[in-house]
Parts: C-alpha cells; structure tokens; sequence
C-alpha cells in the first residue's frame, strides 16, 4: 500500500546526533554561509536591512510590494485575513493580489507588534530566498545519496547563481525558486522511499501562498511524484494523495474567500511574455541574446548557462544508455517538464527574431492563458532539472577524479559566462534613489484626509508607474486609505467617478485627477464644486478638497 510519510532515519541509518555533527550537519552550516555570504557580496548589507535605494524606488514594481505589505500590516485584522481595506477602498484587497508574499505577510502581521510602523521586510525575504536555495541543493544532494564535498559546493553554486533567479530581482515573490527546488528534492525522497513524502502536505499549500506561478509548476512535480510510486492506483491512497489540495481548499475559506465576482479580472499577454527558443542557449558572456529577442520575452529569459549546456553534452556523449535510463525511469516528470516547455513557449513560438508556428489553443483553455499569461516564466522548473542532471550524471558517469576536474571546470566557465547578468544584478541592486513625491507640497495639500480618491483608476488609462506608483507610495507611509491602486488581476469601474465623489465623506477625503487626463481645471472644478470643493495643482495631479 502507497502511503504518505517520510523517513524517520538518515539515509546511512544514523541517529540525528551523528548527523549534525558528521557530514549531513556541517555540509548544511557549509550551504547556508556560503550562499548569504554571496547575498552580502551580490546585494550589500542596507539591501538586506531594507534601506538602500532600491526600496526606496516610488516607480517600480517594489513600490506595489513594500507600500501593498504595509497597507496590509498596518490594517486591523478582518475576514478573510489577508484581507484588507486601505486598497481598492472601499471594498478592498487580498494581500495575494499586491505580490506582498502572502504567507510571509501574514506571519508578520501575526507577531510584529503594532507599533512598528513603516517597514520593509523584503531584503530579509531575498536573503531567506538564497539561503533556502543553498538548503535545498543539500537536501537534493542527500536524496540523491552523493556525499562529496565537490558536488555538493558545485550545486549550491550553480544554483545560487542560476540566471533566471538573479535575472528575477524586481519581482519579490518570483524570488522565491527555493521552492522549484524543494518540489524536486520530495519527488527524489518519494522515488527513494517508493512512497509520497510527507513534505508534500505543506509544500503544496505553502507555494500557492506565496506564488500562483510556482505554485502551478511545484502542483505538476507532485503529479509526477503521484504517478511515479503508483499512488493513484489505490483508492485510499488516492485520497491521501490529494490532502495537500484539499487543505488548500479548506484554506481559501480562512484566507481568501470570499471575493466579489468581479474581484479577479483576466489579464492579456499571453503569446508576448514567452520564451524564445534561443533563450535557453543564449544570453551569457560568451553568446549573447543582443537583441534577437523582443523586451517582452525578456520576462522568458532561461539561459542555462555554458558550463551547464557543456556538462549536459559531457554527460550525454559519455553515458548515453544511461541517459535514456533516467529518461525512461522517471517518464511522469519528464512529460511535465515537456508541457511546461511547450507552454512557456506560448501559442507564437518564435526562434531569434523569426516566428516559426502559431499554435491555435482550444477555446476552453482560454481562462488558463489569461489568467499564467507570462508562459516563459514556467521553463524554470526545467531549466533547474538540467542543471541539477548536468552534474549529477558526471558525478555517476565518471571517476572520482575525473568528475573533481570536470565539476572546477563546470562551475568556473559557468561564473565566467554568467559575470554580465551578476554584474547588472549589483548595479540594480544598488540604484540609486530619486524623490519623485515633493512629500510637503503633498503634506500640505492632504492634511485633514484619510481616503484619497485617485483618477483615473489604475487599468482606467493614465501611467501608473509614474504616478499612481508614487501616490500609492506616500498613501502607505502616511496610512492613508485609496481607491484603487496598482493589484494583480484587478477589474475596477471606470465610469464611476462622480457616483464615487457624491457617495464620499468629502470632510475626510481627498480628490486627485492626473493632469494628464484631466487637462481642464474649469471642467474639473465644476464637477465637484456643488460639494464644496475646489482643486489646485500639486506636481503632477490637481488636488480637490473641501
């Protein structure tokens, strides 16, 4: 019978005290210090500590996640808890919807205390990002039985400096390939005990809150997982099979439900954000992407690396039987890793500059693609399993000394090729910051309010990285309660803006038209003079209050 379980003994039989002070103990400690001492060299303490000028930035996507994470913190709780109001005002927001890390956000929320104010926690979270990807090389390395020093350092390496990790900086939860990683290491340690591991149960859960994305793509490796010890073969251990979705399920009702059916709105880019067939094999030192690529499908940047397409061909010319092997034996994951390749190619596969085939999806997968309309993004689970059968079949297929030699020269010509994506790494890391709100003309012009009435809504035209971003900014540093504001998946009334003004508090509210938009003051003035209030220009907006 398939059971859900994991192991109670070490691999090698040996009691937890053996461990931590043997092999398995010190080669973690070894893990976790080299990859934060990469974060500390890559990214800089005040990165870290949340107050370098990368947080600081008002006209990025971190603005949405810091102020969004702030909103969040400094609201009382309520039901669903992620929900809350100080976004999308009145009805509100879940905390899913502003890429805040939900998970991370709520635990935050459940034991810092109330005091704390205006806060960053996201350059803890990248820190925590690296160091659980230097865990997970040793946890894939111990079910994978290897015990050399050498493999061991040589994955933690390639996978702390995987390009499509340091290429995400900018897009916190996207960080998070920890958990790609972890997915791979409970469907080795199920394939070693022949039976689903019991990391599963919170593995599952815990992705969906911190990212759709990976969530779907950890959901698949668990189907592989499912089907490679036969666990949907018998009824019973079906049922245990499917506990991970169906405490999700239960979960939704605590944490995100319910929502109002136009809380969720499709989202369009699906055949833009994809990965171009060159991608995988370009985009390093030695070959350069240049611009054989749109920008679009910059968001499917998935280059492998050299030392890593070099060591998947050593491996392949050495032991060919022995690839096919592998293949064979883990069939379920690799057609996984099939559908996930042809779908971050998207329905326009191009090649360089060239569009090669158009790929007419059924209907019916038309909420699939509008809601993971970003398809390039899910060849990252692939590109991790190859590089992680990259070294693992030199490691099998070689000898000892042999594969010493050829790991140095792998993971040497891979920080080689990789140098230009470290180095804009660094330089985005250390941006510098520029004040875009003038914060006392603002001051000024909104003392007395605690809701700002901002138009036009995001997704209602206007630019929203250059100003709703920054007002979205200031609202959270000042607590400050807003309409709308710039989440995920909204779909908000454009036509309501006078219903919205008649239906206000205007003692207490604050009314700012771009004047972008609103070109008119005269106009302006008159369509909300009948509640008594007049506009002025701050910056970039006219400013209305009674």
């Amino acid at each position: 019978m398939v059971v859900m379980r994991g192991d109670s003994r070490g691999m090698m039989g040996t009691g937890w005290r053996e461990r931590l002070l043997g092999f398995d103990g010190l080669s973690l400690l070894c893990v976790v210090c080299l990859s934060l001492a990469f974060v500390l060299a890559t990214y800089g303490i005040h990165f870290v500590l949340g107050d370098s000028g990368f947080w600081l930035l008002e006209t990025e996507d971190v603005t949405q996640y810091v102020s969004g994470f702030n909103m969040y913190l400094s609201a009382p709780w309520s039901y669903p808890l992620l929900a809350f109001d100080s976004l999308n005002y009145p009805e509100g927001t879940r905390a899913t919807f502003v890429d805040a890390v939900p998970a991370y956000a709520f635990l935050l929320k459940l034991f810092l205390p109330k005091a704390i104010g205006y806060f960053n926690p996201f350059g803890y979270w990248v820190t925590l990002c690296f160091i659980l990807q230097g865990v997970a090389a040793w946890w894939i390395a111990r079910e994978l039985q290897v015990r050399s020093w050498v493999f061991l350092i040589s994955l933690c390496v390639l996978l702390i400096t995987f390009p499509a990790l340091l290429y995400r900086l900018g897009h916190i939860s996207l960080m998070s390939h920890w958990l790609l990683l972890f997915a791979v290491a409970c469907y080795l340690r199920s394939c070693r005990c022949k039976v689903l591991s019991h990391c599963w149960i919170w593995l599952v859960p815990l992705a969906f809150y911190i990212n759709i994305y990976i969530f779907v793509m950890i959901s698949g490796v668990y189907l592989a997982a499912i089907a490679r010890v036969d666990a949907h073969k018998r009824l019973r251990s079906l049922l245990l099979a499917i506990l991970p979705f169906g405490l999700l399920f239960v979960s939704l009702f605590i944490f995100l439900f319910p929502m109002s059916s136009g809380a969720v709105g499709t989202d369009t880019g699906f055949g833009v954000y994809s990965m171009n067939l060159i991608s995988p094999f370009m985009g390093g030192r030695f070959i350069e992407l240049s611009s054989k690529v749109t920008s679009e499908q910059m968001e499917g940047f998935n280059y492998l690396g050299l030392g890593v397409i070099l060591a998947l061909l050593v491996s392949l010319l050495a032991a060919p039987r022995d690839w096919l092997a592998t293949l064979r034996r883990h069939w379920p994951l690799l057609a996984i890793l099939f559908i996930y390749a042809f779908y971050s190619l998207s329905n326009r596969i191009y090649a360089g500059e060239s569009l090669i085939a158009t790929v007419n999806y059924p209907g019916f997968l038309q909420g699939l693609v509008t809601q993971f309309r970003v398809s390039g993004r899910f060849f990252w689970l692939v590109g991790y399993v190859l590089a992680i059968f990259a070294l693992y079949r030199l490691y099998k297929g070689t000898r000892p000394q042999v594969f010493v030699c050829l790991a140095i020269m792998m993971v040497a010509i891979q920080i080689l090729d990789l140098k230009p994506i470290y180095k804009q790494t660094r330089e985005r890391a250390a941006v510098a910051y520029h004040p875009v709100i003038d914060v006392d003309s603002w001051n000024s012009a909104l003392r007395g309010a605690n809701v700002l009435y901002f138009y036009p809504k995001f997704r209602c035209g206007g630019e929203a990285y250059s100003n709703l971003l920054p007002l979205m900014g200031y609202a959270a540093r000042h607590e400050l309660k807003l309409n709308t504001g710039y989440i995920s998946r909204y779909n908000p009334r454009c036509d309501d803006v006078q219903q919205e003004i008649d239906e206000s508090d205007t003692s207490r509210s604050a009314y700012v038209f771009m004047k972008r938009d609103y070109p008119d003051e005269v106009a302006l003035n008159a369509m909300v003079s009948r509640h008594g209030v007049t506009c002025r220009e701050v910056q970039f907006a006219f400013v209305c209050r009674k």
